[in-house]
């Protein structure tokens, strides 16, 4: 029988899963965003999640978001 605590614990232990799987795909290993990282940042952006928050999903710095959305803005 799982007790409630040791079910929390399982979920926590998928969504942290979940989390490391975007992370991967979303950053290159040179730190760069993926093509996957960039259509996640260009999401993010225009559902109007906030750009540390975005960052903190993927892993990068909060400048790197910046830094894609002007980018996203000047295309």
């Amino acid at each position: 029988m799982v007790s409630t605590f040791q079910k929390q614990i399982q979920e926590l232990e998928a969504e942290r899963d979940l989390l490391v799987s975007i992370r991967e795909r979303a950053v290159s290993e040179g730190g760069k965003l993926t093509a996957f990282g960039q259509d996640l940042v260009h999401t993010c952006l225009k559902h109007g999640i906030p750009n540390g928050d975005t960052a903190k999903i993927i892993g990068v710095t909060t400048s790197a978001i910046t830094q894609r959305a002007k980018k996203l803005s000047e295309e």
